[in-house]
């Protein structure tokens, strides 16, 4: 196996991770809500978890030079924004696979996004597994009987955000030292968080428990969900393409979905040919376009051994 074969199987597994994690979030998030006011929740979640990495990189992040800083300035607004949209909209939809469903948006926007940003060529692997990833989530929506509100679309909101996220980290990949950034980004999300909370949550503090069933959750969010995840889906990231990054992603909707089957939210049929329909689109995008090159080398060699 080559060195560059190498880097993308360890990227793909990567973002893999990264979705699973993500997948798992959604429950942890609705668990949270229900015992936190929402800005409480992220400040607490990214504060804990810039911590947690500042911790285990401070002597690289310390050394990060301005353009670091600007950058994860730049970050951290599109994180606050997509993060906020997303844990009000889990708020009020109160379903955690809903919500996990309705971000696979983002997997149709990032090749399109790379297009208008970048003059990256979308083609016909990105369409069709846009399409697949589409019809997938809509089989899920309708499969689960679930019906649309305020929420939801303050979640798909949220996932133009997540996007933008994807081509911010593009740029990010081409600076030393970028992968220390995360901390720093956490802190600044964190930061921006707790300003709001207590601007206009402070009312609610005295309301709040802090016995540890209740904290779990959260504690969870800031560990797995925010440092662990985001980490992994940075390193998977700078070994693959935007666009595949995307689709592997999306798949934090099919776990999601396997995760509320095994704590009793609805899982029909169509649920699973909608989670099919998703992996099938991350395969076209990141498995199938290798699979025809091969095969198309082959013939070459085959050709000029004729010859």
């Amino acid at each position: 196996m080559n060195k560059e074969k190498r880097k993308k199987i360890l990227g793909a597994t990567a973002l893999v991770a990264a979705a699973a994690l993500w997948g798992a979030s959604y429950f942890a998030l609705s668990r949270a809500l229900k015992e936190y006011p929402v800005f409480f929740v992220l400040a607490f979640r990214f504060l804990f978890g810039g911590a947690l990495l500042l911790a285990l990189f401070h002597e690289k992040v310390f050394a990060l030079k301005r353009r670091h800083v600007l950058w994860a300035a730049l970050l951290a607004l599109i994180l606050a924004a997509g993060f906020v949209l997303q844990a009000y909209g889990v708020k009020i939809s109160g379903s955690a696979s809903k919500a996990a469903v309705l971000s696979v948006g983002q997997c149709v926007l990032v090749p399109f996004l790379c297009f208008a940003f970048y003059k990256d060529k979308v083609n016909a692997y990105h369409v069709v597994a846009a399409i697949f990833g589409a019809a997938g989530a809509a089989l899920m929506l309708l499969g689960g009987g679930f019906s649309l509100n305020k929420g939801d679309l303050l979640i798909v909101a949220s996932s133009i955000f997540f996007a933008a996220q994807i081509l911010i980290f593009k740029n990010l990949s081409d600076l030393d030292g970028a992968e220390c950034v995360l901390p720093l980004t956490f802190l600044f999300v964190g930061a921006l968080c707790s300003g709001l909370s207590l601007g206009f949550e402070r009312g609610q503090y005295a309301e709040m428990s802090f016995a540890f069933d209740d904290l779990l959750p959260l504690l969870l969010l800031c560990v797995a969900s925010t440092a662990l995840a985001q980490t992994l889906q940075f390193f998977g990231q700078k070994r693959a393409s935007e666009s595949e990054a995307s689709f592997l992603l999306s798949l934090s909707a099919v776990f999601a979905v396997v995760v509320g089957a095994a704590t009793g939210e609805p899982f029909t049929a169509r649920m699973l040919i909608g989670a099919g329909l998703i992996f099938v689109s991350a395969l076209i995008c990141e498995v199938l376009p290798a699979i025809v090159k091969k095969r198309g080398e082959k013939e070459d060699d085959q050709t000029r051994g004729m010859l």
